[in-house]
């Protein structure tokens, strides 16, 4: 598993800095984009589990800006799959992971009208949406404390 949360990791940078190119990879090869898929639907239960889901979910923020790649996802169920993701249960599926399976829906629902309306059809986007928002809010809200607390013990 830990491999696996690794090899997301690295597939991140680099979707990070070179979108064009990583999502050209994911097309090729269905290998890294069935581990993609595999990790954010069945996650292990630990903690290398929940940071694999987590690269997941960004591998397909940052390479659904691509239509090829965004329609791949769509076409192989990645809707259901990031639908299921966020109603698990598990802690994996509140805060932060919200926040980004909802980012990744809303690209998605930004492909075309029946895809939109089918999002918006399975889940109430608008509730969903504030609930990721106040994620966000609040984790950014706990590391501007965390780093003013270490601030404050490295002058003290």
């Amino acid at each position: 598993v830990g491999h696996q949360a690794n090899g997301l990791s690295a597939m991140a940078a680099l979707l990070a800095c070179s979108t064009k190119d990583a999502a050209r990879m994911l097309q090729l090869s269905q290998v890294p984009f069935t581990c993609i898929m595999h990790a954010i639907q069945q996650p292990p239960f630990s903690k290398e589990g929940k940071a694999a889901q987590s690269y997941a979910v960004e591998c397909f923020f940052l390479a659904t800006g691509d239509v090829a790649t965004r329609q791949a996802v769509i076409s192989s169920g990645g809707i259901d799959i990031l639908i299921n993701a966020l109603g698990d249960g598990q802690e994996g599926s509140q805060g932060l992971m919200h926040a980004k399976i909802m980012a990744v829906l809303s690209i998605l629902a930004s492909h075309n009208k029946d895809i939109r309306e089918e999002i918006f059809d399975r889940i109430d986007f608008m509730v969903q949406l504030r609930y990721a928002l106040d994620s966000a809010r609040e984790a950014s809200e706990k590391a501007r404390k965390a780093e003013k607390e270490g601030k404050k013990n490295k002058d003290g």
